[in-house]
């Protein structure tokens, strides 16, 4: 992760936390999948991911890079921008999640950064750490990797059915954009 995705991430990881940590849904589950949609939403609109996680797959789909991602948040929670809490959820389960102790930098995101992690937000913000976990199984990223497997951003968009002749050329015109 570069400096530029490392402040974003941590700017990212308050946001979040600030906007969900009092829903009785939020949790480190669907932290994980807010995450993951994000940069792979942004990558495959604008050919870059806004944090620059690498992301593998986990048996509750896919997750920040877990090398990266938890020293990641005990750094965080050491400098005092995050605490890590654990709660018994409603089901009887012990939820884990970090709660913002600091305002997010929201001004270090671009228009298009902010729009792409607002609306995922939005699409997301009432799933619990189960549904969001079953969503991102039918992802055929998800399905195609292995267990532990990196999960590039390429493969997020990736889809079982038979591309149209519009498909082939938007691909064709996308690639021709990209080519350096």
């Amino acid at each position: 992760m570069n400096k530029n995705g490392k402040r974003k991430a941590e700017q990212l990881m308050l946001h979040l936390a600030n906007k969900l940590q009092h829903q009785s849904n939020y949790c480190f589950v669907l932290l994980n999948k807010l995450f993951w949609h994000i940069d792979n939403l942004h990558y495959a609109k604008f050919g870059e991911s806004v944090t620059h996680f690498g992301y593998v797959k986990k048996p509750q789909g896919p997750t920040p890079d877990p090398h990266v991602f938890y020293p990641f948040i005990r750094k965080m929670a050491a400098s005092g921008w995050l605490k890590e809490v654990e709660e018994i959820a409603i089901n009887g389960r012990v939820q884990k999640k970090v709660l913002a102790l600091k305002e997010a930098k929201m001004e270090l995101f671009s228009g298009e950064e902010l729009k792409v992690i607002e609306r995922v937000v939005s699409e997301m913000r009432n799933f619990t750490g189960t549904g969001a976990s079953e969503d991102s199984h039918t992802y055929t990223s998800w399905k195609v990797a292995k267990l532990g497997e990196a999960m590039p951003f390429e493969s997020y968009s990736l889809t079982h059915t038979v591309p149209t002749p519009d498909d082939i050329k938007w691909s064709k015109d996308e690639a021709a954009k990209r080519a350096v």
